[in-house]
């Protein structure tokens, strides 16, 4: 059994994915004519939180004397200063091409929920792999 500390490496995961499968639930319930605006700005939110909780594991990281918040997951992911700048320069974009696509989902016609959750579930994957210490894990993530 995996300790409930080791979750800890992979909050801002778990934010994203959990933000996009709500996404993906959310979009049948709305009517068929109607905007799906609130679905993008769900998903910026949940962007928003991740880069919270990416915000929250650099000053972990800082508390630790190597500065590194260490391995998880059997050693398949490193969470250091590196992992978290690219945890925040991802999020970041993620965020920015969220906020510049909610005018154009809508004039395209384009299916707002798959949309905003696809970007969601590949900025999971790409923060994965900048943990990744493994190439199982990097396979994985891709």
């Amino acid at each position: 059994m995996i300790p409930i500390y080791e979750y800890v490496s992979i909050i801002p995961e778990l934010v994203l994915a959990i933000t996009g499968m709500l996404i993906m639930f959310a979009e049948p319930l709305f009517k068929p004519k109607t905007t799906r605006q609130p679905l993008g700005v769900v998903a910026f939110l949940g962007v928003a939180a991740a880069m919270f909780a990416t915000y929250r594991q650099l000053h972990i990281t800082w508390a630790t004397e190597e500065g590194q918040l260490g391995s998880a997951f059997f050693n398949m992911l490193q969470i250091d200063h590196f992992s978290i700048f690219f945890h925040l320069l991802v999020l970041t974009i993620s965020g920015i091409v969220i906020l510049f696509s909610l005018d154009y989902v809508e004039k395209e016609g384009i299916q707002a929920g798959e949309y905003y959750a696809l970007i969601l579930f590949g900025t999971v994957g790409m923060c994965l792999m900048s943990s990744a210490q493994e190439l199982v894990m990097v396979f994985i993530a891709l």
